[in-house]
């Protein structure tokens, strides 16, 4: 049974957290307050810039800039850059919930759209990358020092996702996937079977590429139409095979690896509405130094 001394112990520890926690409050309210009175006075300027960039590009033609151009949001695979800022710490009460909620809330709301996330603060950053959302961008540990060289790395990051082309890479092996991640070309890589991955994106796409993919591929009818299901109309699909005869459309070699006829190939070509732009032979690759014989291919989707 607990003595008295033990029981004036807890009471002492009990009124020790007490005054840690009041302390801590007034911290938290002084820091709010202050927080607040920065973003109160910096209304009027955002709102004379946002006024400002408005009145401007009503009257600017939209092919003076890539950025004052119109994209179509309603598209099926239109990718959108949500960008969420949340808290490093907590003690903000349901501040972080709510911003992640209104976020997930917001991706719901359009499910035939690709987001991409950029995510600023350390609470957000983990949400979303436990549950695995494709993210372009993060950045924590800047509240304590803000600066205008954060809001400049963030608007970098937004323009170059609206004006550059995207690229994306599908590959079985994720050595193969983190040596590409590593060159900086991709701003997307996933570790896929390329014919599920086609089935089921929303994206679309204005050119495919496989080179010295279809080794591994024995019939590419599924390929094929998973191709003709993400490109845009007149868009390209280029790719390289192993050259077979010209009596079969596919064959397993000693090697383990599959060669395709070109008979077969442009077969397939029109099965799934594509017209053949070019044919080439060349040497694809070199297995022990002896050169393998292999066909190019450019494809255009009608």
């Amino acid at each position: 049974m607990p003595s008295l001394l033990d029981y004036r112990r807890r009471i002492r520890a009990v009124k020790n957290t007490q005054q840690i926690t009041k302390a801590m409050k007034m911290i938290a309210a002084s820091r709010l307050r202050k927080a607040q009175e920065r973003m109160v006075g910096a209304r009027p300027f955002s709102k004379q810039i946002v006024r400002m960039l408005h009145d401007l590009a009503t009257v600017v033609d939209e092919e003076m800039h890539p950025l004052l151009a119109t994209r179509d949001l309603s598209a099926p695979g239109a990718r959108v850059l949500m960008i969420v800022v949340t808290t490093d710490k907590g003690l903000c009460g349901g501040f972080n919930t709510n911003l992640i909620k209104a976020a997930s809330n917001r991706m719901l709301e359009h499910p035939t759209r690709h987001h991409t996330m950029a995510l600023i603060g350390r609470k957000g950053r983990d949400f979303y990358r436990r549950r695995g959302m494709p993210v372009t961008f993060e950045l924590s540990g800047i509240f304590s020092h803000l600066k205008y060289s954060h809001a400049q790395e963030i608007a970098r990051v937004a323009m170059e996702e609206f004006t550059s082309g995207r690229i994306d890479g599908v590959d079985l092996s994720p050595p193969m996937l983190e040596q590409a991640r590593r060159r900086g070309l991709y701003t997307a890589l996933d570790a896929a079977d390329l014919s599920e991955h086609l089935r089921r994106t929303p994206l679309r796409y204005d050119a495919v590429a496989a080179a010295d993919v279809f080794i591994y591929v024995g019939a590419l009818e599924p390929v094929f139409a998973g191709v003709a299901r993400v490109l845009a109309p007149q868009g390209l699909f280029a790719f390289s095979v192993e050259r077979a005869d010209e009596a079969d459309d596919f064959v397993l070699r000693p090697s383990l690896r599959y060669a395709h006829g070109e008979r077969g190939l442009r077969a397939l070509a029109g099965r799934h509405g594509f017209d053949v732009l070019a044919v080439e032979p060349g040497t694809i690759r070199e297995d022990q130094r002896r050169p393998i014989d292999g066909l190019y291919l450019l494809l255009r989707k009608r």
